[in-house]
């Protein structure tokens, strides 16, 4: 059984979602007092928000705007009061779809704006992935990022055992629905065999020598304008949002691929 929430404690949490819904500190102290305190008069509120009647009429008509109170009838009305804070939860409700919707617009489009965004002098951005469910936030953004190819370099099995198979399977599925290339280079092991190139999959995969194992203890992958460094012996991440140095690396790809033996 929770415990009550103080009254305090509710005052702040509404204040804080009328916020979020852009009322303006007046606009917010207005409805938390009508609601507080029921039907009064124009006069009797601006008193006691120490605000002059013109100005609150202003406030009110915001907030009928807004849907938070009700439109003033025929007849001229001597009190004011809000809605009922059910209205506020439906505002939110409108306001998650309306975002949610234009979420899955700017991730949709992600690949395209970040190909106009050019880094110049601003510094790299360094991020720390740890444990499986933030390498589920990073398989996703790759995902979000790039819109033509990934390139892996490294051995097989960090990639493929960072994450469990079905979570494998549906990145796979989602990176083909995307038409998301990926080229795979791979320490020779039997494993690499196993995901030969196919281009109905969207993969390319070449295999280096395994005795080359030793001179690359680590992967790393490339995708948009970001490189991730696969650590090899935790599942750990490292993720360099750099420009300069994700085409690098895409650089140094190219040039070993050059020397790897398709399969």
């Amino acid at each position: 059984m929770t415990g009550k929430i103080k009254g305090s404690e509710l005052t702040h949490q509404l204040d804080n979602v009328l916020n979020e819904l852009r009322l303006s500190p007046t606009e917010r102290q207005l409805y938390l007092l009508s609601l507080s305190t029921g039907p009064l008069s124009v006069s009797d509120l601006a008193k006691r928000l120490g605000v002059q009647r013109p100005y609150l009429y202003t406030v009110i008509k915001s907030l009928r705007e807004k849907g938070l109170a009700p439109g003033q009838g025929p007849h001229y009305q001597k009190t004011f009061i809000v809605e009922p804070p059910s209205v506020i939860l439906s505002l939110l409700r409108k306001r998650r779809t309306i975002l949610d919707g234009l979420a899955s617009e700017v991730v949709a489009d992600m690949p395209k704006y970040l190909a106009t965004y050019k880094q110049g002098g601003l510094k790299t951005q360094v991020l720390f992935y740890e444990g499986r469910d933030k390498f589920v936030e990073l398989y996703n953004l790759i995902l979000e990022e790039e819109a033509q190819e990934t390139v892996y370099f490294g051995e097989v099995k960090h990639f493929f055992t960072l994450l469990e198979e079905k979570r494998v399977q549906e990145w796979i599925r989602r990176r083909i629905e995307k038409k998301v290339t990926i080229r795979t280079l791979m320490i020779d092991d039997p494993l690499a065999h196993t995901i030969p190139t196919d281009k109905a999959l969207y993969r390319e995969t070449k295999v280096m020598p395994s005795d080359l194992s030793k001179s690359f203890p680590s992967s790393f992958q490339v995708f948009g304008k970001s490189l991730i460094f696969w650590q090899p012996h935790t599942p750990a991440a490292v993720v360099l949002k750099d420009e300069y140095i994700a085409d690098l690396h895409r650089g140094i790809f190219d040039l070993l691929w050059k020397l790897g033996r398709e399969i």
